[in-house]
Parts: C-alpha cells; sequence; structure tokens
C-alpha cells in the first residue's frame, strides 16, 4: 500500500528516512525516485538512496535543521507528480543459458515451458531500476512474468560472476561485481556494470528503464570488452617496507559518500577520530591516506628519513627498538623499524605518514574497498614485503598536542545509539539497549557481529523486512537473534530489522572493542542525538587542517 503522507524516521542524529508505502508496487517505486532526485539536491544533504518503498540519506546537522528538512520532504512529496524525472532507457545484451546462465533450464522445467520460451518472457519487457545495493553495481529491478518467478537457491553459491542475470522469487537483477549470491542465474552481460574507475561507475541509475536483448555466444565475445585496465602505478616515494603486516592493515582515506545509490560503500577509518587525529599530528591535511591497523603486531622498516605518528588503540610503540609515545610526531630514519604491538587496550591503530600515503584513488577517495578489489593498495589489504608510498616528505612538521581527553574512549561498553527507523523489535528485556552483548570473531570491516554475553538471556526478535537503504552504525537483528553492527564497509541496502543506530561518536569507541569485547546499548531520544552530533562534528573540524594549523599556530 502506497501511504497518504510519507513517514519520516530521524535516526543516529544524521539520517533520516522516508517510507512511502509498505509494498512492492510500481506507483510506489515511481514515488520513491521523484523523491529521491528531489532530495538530492537539498542543502546539507547527502548519501541519498533509494529503495523499493522508502529513501534516506545522511544530514548535516550543524548545516541543515530538522524542521527545515521535513518542510522540504513535504513539499516535495506534494509536488511529486510533477518532479522532473531524470530516467533514461538503457539497453542491456545478455547471453542466456550455456556456460553463462546454468539456472536456465532449471527455471525452465519448473515453470513448465521450453528455455527458449523464458528468454522470452524474461526479455520481452521493460523493467524498472528500483535500486542498486547489496554490492557495487548490483541492479535491483522490478517483477518478473509470473510464470518464471522461482525462489532462491536454498545455499548461496560462494561466486557469482560479474554481469551475471538472475532471478530471485518475483525480481530480476544483475551482479556488478564477481560475488556471492542465492539468485538463480539465467544469463550474463558482456557490459561492464561497475567500474570504479568511471564517474558514474554504473551504467544504471535508480529510477532507468532496462531492456534486455538476447544475443549469442559471439556476439557476447564481440561486445566483451578485450582488455581489462591496468592498475596506475603508484608515482609516491617509497617510505615504509612491509615485515609484518598484523592481523589485518589497508590504506583508508576519506569516505566516499557520494556513490551509495551506485550500491558503494563508504570505507574509510573505523575510528574516524583518531584517523583525523594521526593526519593532524603530522600536518597532513584531512583527506590524506592513514595505514589503518586491526590487532596490531605490525612491523615496517623507513626507506627514507620520515615523520610519523601513531593514534587510537594503546599498544606497544617502538622505533629502533625503544619505546615511543603515541600521539607524537616520531622522527624515523633511513633503516629504522617502527614496531606496533598486540593493543593493550583498543584493538585499531593508525599510522600517519607526513606527506600522505600514496594510494590509488577510485571515485574520489583512496580508501580501500576488499570484497570489490579497489582503492588503497590495489583494492586489498597489506601484504608482507609491500612498499607503501608517501606522496611527498616535508621536512618537518610543527608539534600539536591531542589532550587526552578528546581521544577516542578505549574501554567503554556503553554505547549511545536512538532507536531504528522500522520498529520491528521489542525494546523491553528481549530488545537490544541494556542488555551486555559479547562482540564475536565473526567480525570485520563490514560489520561487527554480537552475541548475548549471557548465553542463557531471551533470544532478540529479529528477521526480515522489506530491503531498505542501511548506513554504517545501523543494528541489524537477522532471524537467527544475534545482531550485526554495520561497519564502514557494509552494503548500501538491506533486509533485517534494525533495532537501533549508534551514534557518530560511540561508532569509533565501538569499533576500538574489537572482537571478545563486550558492550551495553543505551537509548537516547533523537534531539539529544542530533545535538551530540553537532558536537562530534564541531570535535572533527578542530583537527581538520586549516582550523587545527590556525589554532596551532
Amino acid at each position: 500500500m502506497t501511504f497518504n503522507e510519507p513517514r519520516i524516521s530521524v535516526v543516529g542524529g544524521k539520517h533520516v528516512h522516508v517510507q512511502v508505502g509498505d509494498e512492492i508496487s510500481k506507483d510506489g517505486i515511481d514515488d520513491v525516485h521523484r523523491l529521491y532526485y528531489a532530495l538530492a539536491r537539498m542543502e546539507g544533504v547527502s548519501e541519498v538512496v533509494p529503495a523499493y518503498c522508502s529513501v534516506a540519506f545522511t544530514f548535516r546537522p550543524e548545516l541543515t535543521s530538522l524542521r527545515s528538512i521535513e518542510t522540504e520532504i513535504a513539499d516535495a512529496w506534494k509536488k511529486r507528480d510533477t518532479l522532473e524525472s531524470l530516467s533514461k532507457e538503457v539497453k542491456v545484451p545478455v547471453c542466456y543459458g550455456g556456460v553463462f546462465g546454468q539456472d536456465l533450464e532449471w527455471v525452465a522445467d519448473r515453470a513448465g515451458i521450453n528455455k527458449d520460451e523464458v528468454v522470452r518472457l524474461h526479455s520481452n519487457k521493460t523493467y524498472t531500476c528500483a535500486m542498486l545495493g547489496f554490492s557495487p553495481g548490483f541492479v535491483y529491478l522490478d517483477e518478473v512474468d509470473p510464470k518464471i518467478r522461482v525462489p532462491r537457491l536454498d545455499v548461496p553459491r560462494t561466486k557469482v560472476p560479474s554481469g551475471s542475470v538472475g532471478i530471485a522469487d518475483s525480481q530480476t537483477g544483475i551482479y556488478g561485481v564477481e560475488s556471492p549470491g542465492g539468485w538463480r542465474i539465467i544469463g550474463r552481460t558482456p557490459i561492464t556494470m561497475f567500474d570504479a574507475n568511471l564517474s558514474p561507475p554504473c551504467p544504471v541509475r535508480p529510477g532507468d528503464r532496462v531492456k534486455f536483448e538476447p544475443v549469442t555466444v559471439s556476439e557476447f565475445d564481440f561486445i566483451k570488452p578485450k582488455k581489462t585496465k591496468e592498475r596506475k602505478p603508484l608515482r609516491g616515494v617509497p617510505a615504509l617496507e612491509v615485515e609484518q603486516p598484523g592481523l589485518f592493515a589497508t590504506i583508508q582515506g576519506q569516505p566516499r559518500s557520494d556513490f551509495r545509490h551506485f550500491g558503494v560503500p563508504r570505507s574509510g577509518g573505523l575510528d574516524v577520530l583518531s584517523q583525523y587525529q594521526a593526519n593532524y599530528m603530522v600536518g597532513n591535511p584531512t583527506t590524506a591516506a592513514v595505514l589503518e591497523i586491526l590487532g596490531g603486531h605490525f612491523k615496517a622498516k623507513a626507506l627514507v628519513d620520515l615523520i610519523a605518528c601513531v593514534t587510537g588503540a594503546d599498544a606497544p610503540l617502538t622505533v629502533r627498538g625503544k619505546i615511543v609515545s603515541q600521539y607524537a610526531p616520531l622522527i624515523v630514519h633511513e633503516g629504522d623499524e617502527l614496531t606496533i604491538g598486540r593493543p593493550v587496550r583498543g584493538f585499531i591503530n593508525y599510522l600517519a605518514i607526513a606527506g600522505g600515503l600514496d594510494g590509488e584513488s577510485a571515485l574520489g577517495s583512496t580508501s580501500t574497498y576488499v570484497r570489490a578489489g579497489f582503492g588503497g593498495l590495489e583494492g586489498r589489504a597489506v601484504r608482507l614485503g609491500d612498499r607503501l608510498m608517501v606522496e611527498a616528505i616535508p621536512e618537518q612538521v610543527e608539534s600539536p598536542v591531542v589532550p587526552v581527553t578528546e581521544r577516542t574512549k578505549m574501554d567503554d561498553r556503553n554505547i549511545r545509539a536512538t532507536r531504528g527507523p522500522f520498529p520491528a523489535a521489542s525494546y523491553e528485556s528481549e530488545g537490544v539497549f541494556g542488555v551486555q552483548f559479547e562482540i564475536t570473531e565473526s567480525s570485520d570491516r563490514m560489520g561487527y557481529r554480537l552475541k548475548r554475553s549471557d548465553l542463557d538471556g531471551p533470544r532478540i526478535k529479529g528477521g526480515g523486512t522489506l530491503t531498505f537503504p542501511t548506513y554504517p552504525g545501523y543494528v541489524q537483528v537477522p532471524p537467527e537473534g544475534f545482531p550485526i553492527v554495520l561497519q564502514q564497509d557494509c552494503q548500501t541496502t538491506g533486509g533485517y530489522v534494525v533495532t537501533a543506530v549508534v551514534l557518530s561518536e560511540d561508532m569509533g569507541t565501538f569499533s576500538q572493542l574489537g572482537p571478545g569485547g563486550l558492550c551495553i546499548f543505551n537509548e537516547v531520544d533523537v534531539d539529544s542525538a542530533v545535538e551530540e552530533e553537532k558536537k562530534f562534528q564541531a570535535k572533527l573540524a578542530k583537527y581538520s587542517l586549516g582550523t587545527a594549523r590556525d589554532q596551532v599556530r
């Protein structure tokens, strides 16, 4: 059903969800897309993401007010029938069956028709792109002919090639990158559906009309790009050689905030305050890339004289075998070894080098996104023997100070959060608030998985819901009842209920708890969350190049 008036939810102090209905319909999808394009033009708004029945975005409370946002949403809703549509038709060639569509015969058998009829029914319709999500460039299209509606695989495949065209229940879609997947694959397109080196990175946008055109194997081979693009060599100065990469270390820069509607995660540092402060201590701009190191056990040898700083977790830090201080500029001479041991408190360290680490820039950021293999160092984690490059090495830097009280808290298990946008679980004894959880080993940069520290306690009510936009800090609860706190590399849309949304500042503290850490979510109201977001943005501005350097001088 499409609502007469949109329902607005404000969560986490900086996210707004606008729900226009509670079921998939063409009218609802059209309304979402009209709002999507209208909201994307609003001042102080970013990361606008449409879904089937809702659209969501991030706002800057220091730049715009909730009242202003609500007024603009209401105005856009009233004028939605007159709003300009920016959609276009995209023709997508598809080679059906064979090695490209291993499930085509199964779909035909289930439908009681031949394979050619499946292809005809699938390619005869012009579809609407409802959204992109799940993974970069994954195109969600609207309903297929009822005759070829089929269930998902019982056990998802571990690898589905990019460009694969599949059916899941009533939907059809296209995989933008190679990824796990449970859709029934009936064909593959030879065109590139996602390229992180292009802007926009996808040929299909939300609201576009998509028409599949059957092609032969020879036509597929003719259309398919003949060469893969070679990675551009980094042009910086070799600064550090990795002798021990630790548990997981990646180059991280600024988040990607303008491509979420294409299914591209933010990436960037899990503890953004510590990341900012690392750059601040060596005179780098906020946009400079740093090395994010999870769990310590890192060692590197300097290839030139350089100035470094390590922030974040309280971990043994040495240069030339001598213990040195964190949150202070360190002079490291050529041949010196810099080591970061296992953290005593906290889980994540940030290593900044004066001049800024060099990394592959993709979609406006050097941040590494390992699952799709782009950004940073060849889109992967740092390995033994890697040489980390620095864009330019300054001769000296200032020596600013970061007070202990201004740093990320390393051992505070009390995490502030608002309620989620879709109240589908109890907030009493079976909810997430006031309950102690433990972060499990099955956690990564996509999400931290939790379990109750009292295993005999009541299980949280979770389950599926209509797919909607998601952001870092969202506490999802799958059917089995074990919460997942989404992190910087999380998917852009999700289908599990969200019971809470963690405040931005507390996400750093929460991330630093790491596997084995204990946490308790404490509920705060929307107004308080908005005020705390303003304070946190002011703190980040204090440690950004410009305001920060002016204060030091």
